[in-house]
């Protein structure tokens, strides 16, 4: 039993080391220390720095002269090519985007070791690491392009073999509930089927394709749309696979603070080719942003001190808002005059004219009375459709003194034929008829 629990526990932690590898949003560097007649370097010291916070990443070239940095942070780094007998070679930035290998190779020049060259690198037109076709769009993207709702997954819509309609972050844009990114249509895939990632993380959700945490633009570094060809990793997709990364902390404080507003004075009208009754914009919407990101420090007379630069980091973001869309319509289903009175029996031209055999009917209540329970109390049937006023509800009374009477622009009047939807009844008080 203890050789069983224990292999249990190693297989265990084996599956979680496994499944914390997969579904990432890490990207690489790879590439060739080469010298200028071709020949390979072998034995190259390789270092990788990231330029936000200054963390390094060792390497050495193998026999091939070629050198491999996985598992990286989609922001910037500095490639750094040393060998006895080189000039020392500085490539310094490198874009690494959000679940894709950059490919930068090095030429490596005979001199002094403390000469030194910089290149600079150019981001290839193909990506000679992997086949997956796909895109990324970048910071710049989401500050500069304009978004409806303010959903980055819009931006999308931009790369190729995407397909799909803006707006359905609010519900009065789209649909009748938010569902970003189930709008999309990646690689000929159904609505829904896009697997939606945030940090490595899934996030999508299970009953609706949506995802289930949305984040603001100021809060977004970039995302990459994979289309085809993707990993074995990114599984559970039925079209393609949308990779986000938010922003993080550097050694440099970063803040943003801004006011985001719509009104109907300022918003363009909807597009119509209506001459009458065109659609107006009533979009009023404000939203507060504020983002803070930087290394963490705590001053000396707190704890002794504390200096997080190059080891510890924070990035905290808020956005409050408030919105108002009067510009949707809606028809309004009221209680006519008679079933203000209590008088619910339906109008000619709702009473059904025939009974089909075969299909069930709806029971008359005066002629099938609900048999009382034990320890329940008795509530006796009334004959007809015409609900006495001991019977009705005091609150259903009181009600109808702040609902609109019927015939107002934009109601339906009960049992008309425009009507789509059956009148719903209030719930009665349960307990002994006062007589």
């Amino acid at each position: 039993m203890k050789t069983s629990g224990l292999f249990a526990a190693v297989a265990a932690s084996l599956f979680c080391a496994v499944a914390a590898l997969a579904q990432t949003n890490k990207g690489g560097i790879a590439g060739t220390v080469t010298d200028r007649s071709g020949a390979v370097v072998p034995g190259a010291t390789v270092t990788v720095t990231s330029i936000g916070t200054g963390e390094t990443f060792p390497l050495t070239t193998s026999d091939k002269g070629s050198y491999s940095a996985p598992q990286l942070d989609p922001v910037e780094y500095r490639v750094t090519v040393e060998m006895s007998g080189f000039r020392k070679v500085v490539v310094p930035r490198v874009k690494v985007d959000t679940a894709t290998t950059m490919t930068v190779n090095v030429t490596l020049d005979l001199g002094e070791l403390s000469s030194e060259v910089t290149v600079t690198a150019d981001t290839p037109l193909i990506n000679a690491e992997s086949g997956t076709q796909g895109q990324t769009i970048t910071e710049r993207q989401i500050v500069e392009m304009p978004l409806n709702n303010r959903s980055v997954l819009d931006l999308a819509l931009t790369v190729p073999n995407v397909s799909g309609a803006a707006g359905t972050e609010d519900p009065d844009l789209g649909s009748e509930l938010p569902t970003p990114g189930m709008n999309l249509f990646v690689n000929g895939g159904r609505a829904g089927s896009t697997s939606i990632l945030a940090d490595g993380a899934r996030n999508t959700g299970v009953g609706l394709g949506r995802a289930v945490v949305t984040f603001s633009p100021d809060t977004v570094q970039e995302f990459t749309v994979q289309t085809s060809n993707f990993s074995a990793e990114y599984g559970q997709t039925g079209g393609g696979v949308i990779n986000m990364t938010t922003k993080s902390g550097t050694n440099e404080y970063r803040g943003l603070v801004g006011w985001y507003h719509r009104n109907p004075a300022l918003n363009a009208a909807p597009f119509s080719t209506a001459t009458v009754n065109r659609p107006r914009a009533n979009r009023r919407q404000h939203q507060g942003t504020f983002t803070l990101g930087g290394p963490l420090r705590i001053p000396e007379k707190l704890f002794g001190g504390y200096d997080g630069r190059n080891r510890t980091f924070f990035y905290v973001s808020y956005e409050p808002r408030y919105y108002y869309d009067g510009s949707a319509p809606a028809n309004s289903l009221l209680p006519t005059e008679a079933m203000r009175r209590g008088d619910f029996v339906p109008p000619p031209r709702a009473r059904p004219r025939s009974v089909v055999p075969g299909l069930p009917q709806q029971p008359d209540p005066g002629r099938h009375a609900r048999p009382a329970q034990r320890g329940s109390p008795q509530v006796p049937a009334h004959g007809g459709r015409v609900l006495p006023g001991r019977r009705r509800d005091p609150a259903q009374l009181r009600d109808h003194d702040f609902r609109a009477r019927h015939g107002a622009p934009g109601d339906v009047e009960a049992g008309s034929s425009s009507e789509r939807a059956q009148p719903r009844l209030l719930p009665l008080h349960t307990g002994a008829d006062p007589g």
